[in-house]
């Protein structure tokens, strides 16, 4: 979908259930709300992972990309996210010690909060021999344990932020989209209208929002 034929239908949706059809809204508010619309929709979805919705955002996964050149400290390394990185799916690394090199760690996700506990407990610290460590998310990347070992990469599938829609001049409310399309499917992107519809209600102070954003998140 294009992001003018997006915009046509917000301009119908705001005004379906007006008491007035004449509640405009200019390019450049539509392009911010969308795009906020359009992540929170995307978040929405991947916090319920077991839901067939899952499927719809798919083209956003981005397999085994290589993270490298971290910032090593002596229990740990931290390797920073992508850029276009918006939500963690799977993880693995290679590592390398005096003995082996290049060998392939199986990594498993713990909370950030028992940092010290995965250094110095024997169930959960690195162990090279076993070839497995764990790592927690943190806010700008991946914090992964070692001992007596060094990360030669990891290996980082994760879901992508979705393209955003723009305008051609960001300076002129009322220019041209630019040619970036809409890349998810039209049945997603109907809901991301509805919930940008409601987001615009509520900043207008429309009691409906409510219903609108509430109808929307269940579906």
């Amino acid at each position: 979908m294009t992001a003018e034929k997006a915009y046509r239908k917000f301009i119908v949706k705001i005004n379906k259930n007006a008491q007035t059809n004449n509640i405009s809204c200019d390019k450049g508010r539509f392009v911010l709300i969308y795009n906020e619309s359009q992540n929170k929709e995307v978040e929405h979805i991947l916090e319920k992972r077991d839901s067939d919705d899952i499927r719809y955002v798919q083209k956003l996964l981005v397999k085994s990309a290589k993270l490298e050149n971290p910032k090593k400290f002596d229990n740990y390394e931290h390797f920073k996210f992508k850029d276009n990185y918006f939500d963690h799916s799977t993880l693995s690394g290679t590592a390398s010690s005096d003995c082996c090199k290049a060998q392939s760690m199986d990594m498993y996700e713990k909370k950030s909060e028992n940092e010290n506990f995965y250094i110095t407990d024997d169930h959960d610290k690195p162990h090279f021999g076993f070839r497995e460590a764990p790592y927690y998310i943190s806010e700008d990347g991946i914090v992964a344990f070692k001992d007596n070992f060094t990360y030669d990469s990891l290996q980082h599938t994760y879901y992508r932020y979705p393209l955003q829609i723009s305008l051609e001049n960001p300076d002129n409310p009322e220019s041209n989209f630019s040619e970036t399309n809409i890349e998810l499917d039209d049945k997603i992107t109907d809901r991301i209208l509805s919930r940008a519809a409601a987001e615009f209600e509520m900043n207008n102070a429309n009691p409906k929002f409510q219903v609108d954003l509430q109808r929307t998140i269940q579906k």
